[in-house]
């Protein structure tokens, strides 16, 4: 119970499986820091990574959605109903790193996609059968425990509004937007090649 939920999951393992089929420059353990990304200094692409951040619990405003698109992207990370923080200082001492962010989108597994099916939901809940993380709130400003544990995890859900938690659940982006190009729109792109790979 006071364990970090983040250590226990299988989103670690999950993590590094992807890391070595996909990541070429793994550095040490593939972790290269999303702030330090330079892709677009080579004239790449910048990378936007599509996520959906879980917005529930008794205290959630009924008329907003129980998800948004989380985005993790080089120099921010966040979304509009739980704020934007710059992603050096919301990665902190490397806590998001690009293994993290792309894990992180495809997220599959989450007690949150069996939110319509309660035995579904509790069973991977208090399994802690995940793939998805519990990462800080870009718009909390004020203390923060060190760690999530499954303790402040239910605390937060039940007392909490759930812009204003501490921790976030963030699991695929596929949760709420599959293509990802919410992030786009919002950006008022004039041109957008979208492509489903599924």
């Amino acid at each position: 119970l006071v364990i970090n939920v983040n250590v226990t999951s299988a989103h670690t393992y999950y993590r590094q499986r992807l890391s070595d089929m996909w990541m070429l420059n793994r550095g040490e353990a593939g972790d290269i820091p999303l702030a330090s990304m330079k892709n677009t200094d080579c004239g790449g692409p910048y990378h936007l990574i599509n996520a959906t951040v879980n917005l529930i619990g008794p205290r959630r405003d009924p008329t907003q959605e129980p998800s948004e698109a989380f985005l993790f992207s080089r120099r921010f990370c966040g979304s509009p109903r739980v704020e934007y923080e710059s992603t050096e200082n919301f990665a902190g001492s490397g806590i998001i790193s690009l293994a993290d962010a792309m894990a992180i989108s495809g997220a599959a597994v989450s007690p949150m996609a069996g939110l319509k099916n309660p035995l579904l939901f509790y069973a991977l809940l208090l399994t802690n059968a995940r793939l998805g993380q519990w990462i800080p709130n870009p718009g909390h400003h004020g203390f923060l425990s060190q760690r999530p544990t499954f303790i402040r995890a239910i605390l937060s859900y039940l007392f909490q509004v759930p812009e204003k938690a501490g921790y976030l659940y963030v699991s695929d982006g596929g949760h709420h937007d599959n293509t990802g190009i919410e992030a786009l729109l919002q950006r008022r792109c004039r041109v957008i090649l979208a492509c489903d790979a599924s």
